[in-house]
């Protein structure tokens, strides 16, 4: 297993797999070979983000005036405090990192973040587009500390 450091591991990549799921109508896991969470049926999928927005936002409350759309966007976006439990437990207090439960918290903000592009009327892919086109400006050579310190906004 690569080390991150001495005292935390990361496992070999996992096989992605779209789980059809009664929850939600699918939930993204990692498979680990005989241990699946959640479900025992899966089938590949690759899923863009133009596809996951329009899948979400089949499950947005449209019943809520745009101001609170906006509210329950936001407010939602505390999911990543599940998240930085999960690793800071996994870090700290010697816990086992579950990859599934890694990749629940990260569905669970991206729906949120999809919800609140979706509620302003901007495209996901449109928003990972202009973070890569920030990043290479600000990285054209790749990230460095250097790099980071002196580098323009």
């Amino acid at each position: 297993m690569p080390k991150i450091d001495e005292n935390f591991e990361v496992g070999e990549p996992q096989t992605l797999y779209w789980v059809k799921y009664k929850r939600a109508g699918g939930l993204l896991i990692y498979s680990n070979g005989d241990k699946m969470k959640k479900t025992a049926k899966a089938e590949p999928t690759d899923m863009g983000l133009k596809e996951y927005q329009a899948l979400a936002l089949k499950t947005k409350n449209k019943d809520l005036d745009i101001k609170d759309q906006l509210l329950m966007g936001a407010m939602g976006l505390g999911e990543i405090g599940e998240l930085q439990n999960l690793i800071k437990k996994a870090v700290f207090h010697g816990h086992t990192l579950d990859l599934a439960d890694v990749m629940d918290e990260l569905g669970d903000v991206l729906w949120y973040v999809a919800d609140i592009c979706s509620t302003l009327g901007i495209h996901l892919e449109g928003v990972a587009q202009m973070n890569i086109l920030k990043l290479k400006s600000r990285y054209p050579e790749g990230f460095s500390e250097e790099a980071s310190k002196n580098r323009k906004e």
